[in-house]
């Protein structure tokens, strides 16, 4: 019943991918790739108990070697803007051919392919999991949008490497049963896949990805690439031009507003911004941005513009759209919640 649960939902999920007419029809095809190889497998492994057919552990190296691949696409499209599938991409695969072949010709070469299947899964969930810290990273530097987007997908990798871990001990030593002979791998893949749907495709959509210029910038930042001594002192005019702009227009109330967009508005380079707001102001894009909209939330706070004006309504107005980080950010830069504060001044 599990098997069929999972054969399920994962061709059900990957139908809906395939068909879903969106701008991440690339990201939606990989997706739905590892869901309909998941559904396959199930359904050979099905088969299998029912129908004992021979030589099937040799061709579930495949599946194997095709699920590294396939977590590690999906996750570099969901991390970079205007993610395209190139042919180079296809050397990923060459692994899995192989073994494909081998089968065909009545080859095998187990445990060698079964070992090189588990290394090869286990970096690609590594690499991927690395690119998504680097992606929180470059966030900070370029973007206000808290880095959280892709937690679900960090951890649906964490879980995907755990299944691995537990399939890896019942091949190497006995099957780890939980209540009426259901396996713990067939458990965890079955909680992945509700995972991937309940989460995965909830994601808000202010998402857009990161640029390869925001990749250089960031790192620029994060490992000190630029070397002080030719990095310019800011120039009055240019501090000028940065705290007018926010004192006036205040674009920090733009939920969007991104480090490209705000060098636009002043006239310079995204470098050269990033090296003032780093070196200058001692702070990164965003937490430079979120300490704006603190303060002006603490205006508004102490100076409401009705009676009836609520912390909500302050909350997207200096350019917030999430409660939890509003809260955060407004306890850690006040030591009072903003209700707190709100309650203090009006009294």
């Amino acid at each position: 019943m599990i098997s069929l649960i999972i054969i399920f939902q994962s061709t059900l999920f990957g139908i809906v991918l395939l068909t879903h007419k969106g701008k991440k029809r690339v990201s939606n095809c990989l997706l739905a790739s590892f869901l309909l190889l998941l559904a396959i497998q199930f359904g050979l492994i099905l088969l299998h108990n029912v129908y004992v057919i021979a030589r099937l552990y040799d061709i579930m190296n495949v599946f194997g070697l095709l699920y590294g691949p396939l977590l590690y696409l999906y996750s570099a499209s969901l991390i970079y803007r205007n993610f395209m599938f190139k042919p180079k991409f296809l050397l990923h695969f060459v692994p899995p051919a192989i073994v494909l072949a081998t089968w065909f010709f009545n080859l095998t070469f187990r445990p060698y392919t079964q070992i090189i299947m588990y290394l090869l899964i286990v970096s690609y969930i590594g690499y991927s999991i690395y690119s998504i810290l680097k992606y929180r990273k470059v966030l900070k530097n370029t973007r206000t949008v808290q880095p959280t987007d892709l937690k679900w997908l960090q951890w649906m990798l964490i879980v995907f490497a755990i299944i691995l871990c537990f399939d890896l001990v019942e091949y190497l030593i006995h099957e780890i049963k939980v209540v009426f002979g259901i396996t713990l791998v067939h458990i965890m893949v079955l909680i992945m896949v509700n995972w991937i749907f309940y989460i995965g495709l909830k994601q808000p959509q202010i998402f857009q990805g990161v640029r390869t210029r925001d990749l250089q910038i960031s790192d620029e930042i994060n490992q000190n690439k630029v070397r002080h001594s030719i990095i310019e002192e800011a120039k009055e005019e240019e501090l000028y031009k940065i705290i007018e702009l926010f004192e006036t227009e205040k674009p920090f109330t733009n939920l969007g507003v991104s480090l490209s967009s705000l060098a636009k508005q002043l006239g310079m380079s995204d470098r050269r911004l990033s090296q003032i707001l780093n070196h200058h102001f001692q702070k990164n894009f965003m937490t430079f941005i979120n300490d704006y909209r603190i303060d002006f939330a603490k205006y508004r706070l102490e100076n409401p513009l009705d009676s009836k004006e609520t912390i909500m309504e302050v909350m997207y107005d200096v350019g917030f759209n999430s409660k939890s980080s509003f809260n955060t950010l407004f306890k850690k830069n006040t030591g009072l919640t903003p209700s707190e504060y709100k309650k203090k001044f009006s009294s």
